[in-house]
């Protein structure tokens, strides 16, 4: 085990894979351990920009760690600069964070932005039609601009959780409606 955690992430970032290995174990185990949390920014992410939230979660999604790496360190809080000059565990701990919390907001979306209203039964047609061509935020982000490309560059760059809740306002109102619809049809 280690005898500290002191070392800078500019120092960690050169040393070996067992190191860091040993290092993170250290960390993971360690009495007293430093808290996970975000050491470079107040802010949540769910007050970043749409987009920004949007190409975490796809990095997330297709395991591609360096990508989140690059998409993090895109930002003036995590600037690669900043990261360098910090504690090799603040650095750490904030990515985890960042990745706990960019995966909760991906099950609540999973769960908020489902339909709960009884319906007809699509999935036998939707499985015929190949949407996976597209990024996952692509919908989204089509849904919020009402199909008008011409906004996707604005819609980017609104913050995540007021998009969030403007789809999730859209899935319950399309559920309303498809409910009025059914009860509309029952009647005789």
């Amino acid at each position: 085990m280690l005898s500290t955690i002191d070392i800078n992430y500019a120092k960690y970032s050169l040393m070996s894979d067992d190191f860091k290995d040993e290092y993170q174990f250290t960390l993971d185990y360690m009495k007293n351990a430093p808290e996970v949390k975000d050491y470079f920014s107040e802010k949540d992410i769910s007050d970043l920009e749409f987009i920004q939230v949007k190409m975490m979660q796809e990095c997330i999604i297709n395991n591609d760690m360096e990508g989140l790496y690059e998409q993090i360190t895109s930002l003036p809080q995590y600037s690669q600069e900043k990261l360098m000059k910090s504690m090799a565990y603040e650095v750490i701990l904030t990515f985890k964070y960042i990745v706990d919390r960019v995966n909760q907001i991906t099950e609540l979306e999973n769960e908020m932005l489902k339909s709960c209203a009884p319906g007809d039964d699509y999935t036998n047609i939707v499985e015929q039609v190949d949407f996976s061509v597209f990024p996952a935020y692509y919908t989204q982000m089509r849904e919020l601009a009402d199909g008008d490309i011409t906004r996707f560059e604005q819609i980017k760059h609104i913050k995540y959780s007021d998009c969030l809740v403007e789809l999730i306002y859209r899935q319950k109102q399309a559920d309303f409606e498809k409910l009025v619809m059914r009860a509309q049809m029952k009647k005789p």
